[in-house]
């Protein structure tokens, strides 16, 4: 098989997770993917951002207490005008990569346990990251190995 060939598949394998990604995602508002170049140059954005960023720890007794104090954490997130006149991008990861879907950030705000299911916060296996197109704001929970970081920014 040749490269353009092994390429193609590779393509129309990510295709087909986000896909599912889409029909996962069913109780939002989803928006058109960015190129599959363009997501991974935006999650290196973010994650970079992230780098510069103030980390506060939420560090309770088990997996499951850190999960729950940050679901809280992220329901005390007011409605800010910011999130009703700024597109955002909700990151879910695949066992492969990271997506950036975008949405209404309200209907993420305000379904955050359905939210936490989709992109894996849940399962302890990733990161709860909703995040402004442009940067300018972000609601961020990060998991580390022995606590959860609270990363919130343009918002308070």
């Amino acid at each position: 098989m040749n490269d353009s060939n092994i390429q193609r598949i590779e393509f129309l394998k990510r295709e087909n997770r986000r896909s599912k990604i889409n029909k996962m995602m069913d109780k939002f508002s989803v928006g058109d993917f960015l190129s599959q170049k363009e997501n991974d140059f935006f999650c290196k954005k973010i994650y970079s951002k992230l780098s510069m960023i103030n980390q506060v720890e939420i560090n309770e007794c088990s997996l499951e207490a850190n999960i729950l104090k940050s679901k809280q954490i992220i329901e005390q997130v007011k409605i800010h005008d910011k999130l009703l006149e700024k597109k955002a991008r909700f990151l879910v990861s695949t066992s492969f990569e990271v997506e950036a879907v975008s949405v209404n950030p309200v209907d993420i705000i305000n379904n955050v346990e359905f939210a936490s299911e989709v992109c894996g916060f849940n399962d302890g296996m990733f990161d709860f990251m909703l995040v402004a197109e442009d940067l300018s704001y972000g609601v961020c929970i990060e998991r580390g190995e022995y606590a959860f970081y609270k990363l919130f920014w343009g918002l308070m």
